[in-house]
């Protein structure tokens, strides 16, 4: 799940979504949807966060924000991505 602020979705989320299609699912979470970003503890915009548990809100949280680069984020979403067969 992305947490933004932007109006738009990210052109290297729309990106990433497309890349893993159908082996992740992706959601978007706009900074006003204020009750998710509670239950899921996010502070700070942008943020990534691989839901491990959805039943308990937890996650683990692409920790490098300032660095938002695409090798980055791949090397950490693969970690939950089905394999392609």
């Amino acid at each position: 799940m992305i947490f933004t602020d932007r109006k738009t979705t990210a052109p290297l989320f729309k990106s990433l979504s497309k890349t893993y299609k159908d082996r992740l699912t992706f959601g978007e979470v706009k900074k006003s949807e204020t009750e998710l970003y509670e239950k899921f503890k996010i502070t700070e915009t942008p943020a990534l966060l691989a839901v491990t548990d959805s039943a308990t809100y937890t996650g683990e949280l692409f920790e490098n924000l300032a660095e938002m680069k695409i090798d980055q984020i791949k090397k950490f979403l693969s970690k939950y991505a089905y394999m392609e067969s």
